[in-house]
């Protein structure tokens, strides 16, 4: 078998093979790690099972101040302050802290 030969038999063989399997380890992959990530996400864990607390009108209105001042505060910290609601029963916003460097 010539070089020229195998080149083309190769890459007949192995581009539609390599195609076919990425497609397919994409589509099964993420989902895997997905749930793996949830799995060990103990913040998701903590807010659905406030949030089925809620549903159930089991809450106290000290713990939904908590969790709005918990969940402001890294909207705070991650300079997503527009996201955070505006009305009445929206608690004031956590004032930020700052570093010794910024002084």
């Amino acid at each position: 078998m010539t070089l020229p030969m195998f080149i083309l038999l190769f890459a007949l063989i192995y581009v539609p093979t390599a195609i076919t399997l990425g497609v397919w380890h994409r589509k099964h992959q993420y989902s895997v790690e997905n749930e793996a990530l949830l799995r060990q996400n103990w913040m998701w864990a903590w807010i659905s099972q406030y949030q089925i607390r809620l549903i159930k009108g089991k809450t106290s209105p000290k713990e939904d101040e908590y969790i709005i001042n918990y969940l402001n505060e890294i909207l705070v910290r991650t300079n997503k302050k527009d996201l955070i609601g505006q009305g009445d029963d929206v608690p004031e916003l956590p004032k930020e802290k700052k570093h010794e460097d910024d002084k």
